[in-house]
């Protein structure tokens, strides 16, 4: 089963009063006059993206602030002649922000019969979630409009999962799960994208939703859900070079994850490789 994850929202900060807006070519963007927003008193819009950024003419210590929606990323998109958008985001610029709002999109080609699967099991009060609030919300009769918020906005994290096959008219046959995150995990996940890889977004992705939903109530949503990290065996490296390389591309970004999603304590992956070393080492 196909399932594709993208960035759908980033807001961030840069320590520069007079950062790069983004990481097209300057030459490619018109900007005008906007109205000032979150404490910076003066703003500007992209004509052709409508990406915003704005700035304070009082106070240098807050740098520079850049909004860039889901719309305005598919436009930026559609301008990008390489086609790899996190490349560009990650390379050019915008991993010196500091994130504080990230939003991931996680479509998961099924029809969007996953996304009915976890309205119900909301409904019935059995999903598993540290968040404090669940709720489902039907816009259309017969439930082809139901979407299931857990958590809230002002959380650190927040999902939204509804039928996106129902809500494109099926241009788009999928369940949609949306990833809101906030503030200091914002920042955490923007770091832990270390490069811009697919395969690390896909992980960074699964690994952010089931922090939040430890079982959806349903076993083969469970199942489903394992379906955006798409899992691939490597091959078996021969020399102490290959190996480096294979640690490196295969191991070490599972491990940079886990630091940045879950510190440095005793149930981190290296905490337990170290051990198990030490084990073997003693045997």
């Amino acid at each position: 089963m196909l399932a594709t994850v993208k960035v759908d929202w980033f807001t961030g900060v840069s320590k520069y009063a007079n950062a790069h807006p983004f990481p097209l070519s300057q030459d490619n963007y018109v900007f005008v006059p906007h109205k000032g927003w979150s404490g910076y008193d003066v703003g500007e819009r992209e004509l052709t993206t409508d990406i915003k950024r704005y700035c304070s003419t009082t106070r240098g210590d807050m740098g520079c602030a850049i909004v860039i929606s889901g719309s305005s990323l598919e436009r930026l998109a559609e301008m990008d002649e390489t086609h790899d958008l996190l490349a560009k985001m990650w390379g050019d610029g915008l991993r010196e922000y500091r994130c504080s709002r990230l939003d991931l999109a996680v479509d998961i080609y099924d029809g969007g019969e996953l996304a009915h699967k976890v309205a119900r099991a909301a409904r019935r009060d059995v999903i598993k979630t540290s968040a404090r609030q669940i709720s489902v919300i039907e816009q259309q009769r017969g439930g082809a409009g139901i979407t299931t918020y857990i958590g809230t906005r002002k959380s650190a994290r927040f999902i939204r999962v509804y039928d996106k096959c129902a809500e494109s008219g099926g241009k788009i046959a999928a369940s949609r799960f949306e990833l809101q995150a906030n503030k200091e995990f914002a920042a955490e996940l923007w770091k832990g994208i270390t490069q811009p890889d697919q395969t690390r977004l896909y992980a960074l992705a699964y690994a952010a939703i089931n922090g939040l939903v430890s079982d959806w109530g349903d076993e083969s949503a469970n199942e489903q859900m394992k379906f955006i990290v798409s899992a691939k065996p490597a091959p078996k490296p021969e020399s102490s070079d290959e190996t480096w390389e294979w640690i490196r591309k295969q191991v070490l970004p599972s491990l940079t994850r886990d630091f940045y999603l879950n510190g440095q304590g005793e149930n981190t992956l290296l905490h337990r490789i170290t051990s198990s070393i030490k084990r073997t080492d003693s045997n």
